[in-house]
């Protein structure tokens, strides 16, 4: 299991970027498009799944779709997380 296997107080921005990272096997930072770094079906969905292991949070194949921005992702992840 990797880092994002558990939620222990890692910043909800560094374990999205984290996981991005390790799905899609590229660098990528907070300017980073989904789609333009390689991303497709499968790799949204192991991506919704692996922040659903970590924060206990619902997400959908949409949220990506209209927030493909890292960066645009993470502020929905934090929202969704902190409530």
């Amino acid at each position: 299991m990797t880092e994002t296997g558990t939620n222990s107080g890692a910043d909800v921005g560094e374990t999205v970027t984290l996981i991005w990272r390790e799905v899609l096997a590229v660098p990528v930072d907070e300017n980073s498009d989904f789609f333009e770094s390689g991303g497709h079906s499968v790799a949204v969905l192991q991506i919704i799944n692996r922040i659903q292991e970590c924060y206990g949070t619902e997400l959908s194949v949409r949220d990506v779709f209209e927030n493909s921005v890292l960066g645009d992702f993470i502020g929905v992840v934090r929202t969704r997380v902190n409530g």
